[in-house]
C-alpha cells in the first residue's frame, strides 16, 4: 500500500498540496480538533478525504478496479462512501 501511495504522490504532486489544505480546513472548521497533528492522527473525516484523493488519482489513471477497492476500504474503515470518479474541491487539469 505504501508503494502505491508513494507512486501517486510522485505522479501527481498537486495531491500533496490538496492534502495539506484538507488538513488545515479540518482544524479550522471542526472545533473538536485542537491541532493539525490531531487531525492527521485521529480525524476519520480527514482520513476519508485523503483516501478518496488517492483513489481518485488512481481512477483517473484508468485503474478503476484498484480505485474501487480503495473506495470499499474507505467505506468500511471510515464510513464514507465517496466514488473515486467524483470531483471534490478544485479541479486540476490533467495533461494527456
Amino acid at each position: 500500500m505504501k508503494l502505491l501511495i508513494d507512486s501517486v504522490f510522485q505522479e501527481e504532486p498537486g495531491i500533496v498540496q490538496d492534502l495539506r489544505e484538507d488538513l488545515l480546513v479540518a482544524t479550522m472548521r471542526d472545533s473538536s480538533i485542537p491541532s493539525l497533528l490531531a487531525a492527521f492522527l485521529f480525524s476519520k473525516g480527514y482520513h476519508a478525504v485523503a483516501t478518496y484523493r488517492i483513489a481518485h488519482s488512481i481512477y483517473s489513471q484508468g485503474r478503476e478496479s484498484l480505485a474501487r477497492y480503495l473506495q470499499s476500504l474507505n467505506s468500511e474503515l471510515f464510513g464514507a462512501d465517496i466514488h473515486p470518479a467524483c470531483c471534490v474541491g478544485r479541479v486540476r487539469a490533467t495533461v494527456v
